[in-house]
């Protein structure tokens, strides 16, 4: 009978974020699907997280489901400003999973520049002879690299031409990846977070909104 809490406290405290009794406070688990490129569900604090896991997952492939683990509120100075490696890594990867499922919001250039960014952190310096079209989608169609919403399938798209969208937009990551020949590993990660700290947004928690439909004035929160 695990809950989500019980693991926040559990990772809080392997990870000496802060106090593991209040992590739970700070931090929540989210249900993601397409190898957690796509956010769809935070699981509740106090329920039984298999049970919460398998009802949120019904229709979906259970092997593209992943529990993703994230910062929920940033209210503790310490993580935000720490030096640690595992504190950064830690922001590194939930700022990437923000980007990629649509969190944070960003314009084509800015996903081109960040992909390039992470396979740099991935991968390395262009390899001609291995980073050719067709590797960097060989994984999940580039979900792993670009925001879902870019990747996904259009409504009314036909097969070859999203096939076709996904070369251009995997040639415009190739281009990029080039141009960061002999970026270290560390600066790769610290030139995404660096551009995610300047979004006026940055730790900030959204919420849905929808306007209720018989007044059109009524805003409610979910």
């Amino acid at each position: 009978d695990t809950t989500a809490e019980d693991v926040c406290k559990l990772l809080g405290g392997k990870l000496e974020f802060m106090n593991a009794n209040s992590a739970h406070l700070y931090f929540r688990l989210f249900l993601s699907s397409d190898f957690g490129c796509n956010f769809y569900h935070r699981l509740t604090h106090n329920k039984p997280i298999v049970k919460e896991i398998k009802r949120n997952s019904m229709g979906r492939k259970e092997e593209h489901i992943m529990v993703v683990y994230k910062i929920h509120l940033f209210m503790d100075k310490e993580i935000m400003m720490s030096k640690d490696e595992t504190i950064q890594n830690f922001l590194y990867y939930q700022a990437v999973h923000d980007l990629l499922t649509g969190y944070y919001p960003c314009n084509v250039e800015e996903a081109i520049w960040i992909a390039a960014l992470n396979a740099q952190y991935r991968y390395g310096d262009f390899d001609e002879k291995k980073n050719c079209v067709g590797f960097y989608s060989s994984f999940c169609e580039l979900k792993d690299l670009l925001p879902f919403w870019l990747v996904a399938r259009r409504e009314g798209e036909t097969p070859s031409r999203r096939q076709a969208r996904l070369y251009t937009l995997e040639t415009a990551i190739i281009e990029a990846h080039k141009k960061m020949a002999s970026l270290p590993h560390a600066d790769a990660c610290n030139h995404v977070m660096e551009n995610c700290r300047r979004y006026t947004f940055y730790g900030n928690v959204f919420f849905l909104v929808g306007i209720e439909p018989a007044t059109k004035k009524m805003l409610n929160l979910g």
